[in-house]
């Protein structure tokens, strides 16, 4: 069952989504000793991570992981991890967080490889009968082609078996990719859909409608115990 949180305020969005993320990081700390969480990208998947009180979580006890990456150079600022690293990552890393950023084109490594290379750090930290951890957290944006990292609707590529899949032919640049598949996001406790765009409002309303259907990546996508589709009323069509 997805779970619908509307917000309007940009800035209560923001708040709000950090402050959660941070509560529930603490609290698998409690549980388990640890804490995984996964970061997206987008305009407002950086913009949430702004939001996280940092102070209130011990980060020595957290590892960060991403979703999905463009395959370019390190530095890039297409990559999910770059845009991440001055609004987050940096701060968390400083205090002792466990990051893990996916390979880049200056690895030398194959599009092949490098998706094989973090499929073996994540088997470094699996769960029973899984080659991932079970993510407490996995952040998800959405397209307007409802695709989520980078599993696109019909594309050859996205229903890859394993943890990770090599994304070649991208049909949204660039061209090669590395992404999470659907195996690993939906081992994670919860996953979260950050959706504030009114121009996703059709896309949304698809995923909202359907259940499990791959054509409609976000609709086959979801925890073991939570599902989150975080938005505003816009987004929604609803009236406030």
């Amino acid at each position: 069952m997805r779970e619908i949180r509307s917000i309007n305020d940009q800035h209560t969005f923001i708040t709000t989504v950090g402050g959660e993320i941070a509560h529930e990081l603490s609290n698998a700390i409690t549980a388990r000793g640890n804490a995984h969480l996964v970061l997206t990208g987008g305009t407002i998947g950086i913009a949430v991570l702004s939001g996280i009180p940092i102070a209130t979580v011990d980060w020595s006890h957290v590892h960060i992981w991403w979703g999905d990456e463009r395959f370019v150079g390190h530095d890039s600022p297409e990559r999910n991890c770059v845009q991440a690293h001055e609004a987050f990552v940096a701060l968390v890393e400083a205090r002792g967080a466990h990051v893990h950023a996916m390979p880049s084109t200056d690895d030398s490594l194959s599009l092949v490889a490098a998706a094989k290379a973090y499929a073996g750090e994540l088997e470094l930290f699996h769960s029973a009968g899984s080659a991932s951890p079970a993510f407490d957290i996995t952040l998800l944006g959405m397209g307007p082609d409802a695709h989520v990292a980078s599993l696109f609707p019909a594309h050859p590529d996205a229903q890859q078996n394993g943890v990770t899949c090599a994304v070649r032919n991208s049909p949204k640049p660039p061209p090669e990719r590395i992404s999470l598949t659907y195996q690993a996001i939906n081992q994670s406790r919860q996953v979260w859909l950050l959706v504030k765009d009114p121009g996703k409002h059709d896309a949304l309303t698809e995923v909202l409608a359907t259940q499990n259907d791959f054509a409609v990546p976000a609709s086959a996508v979801h925890g073991t115990e939570r599902t989150i589709v975080w938005t505003d009323d816009a987004t929604l069509g609803s009236s406030s």
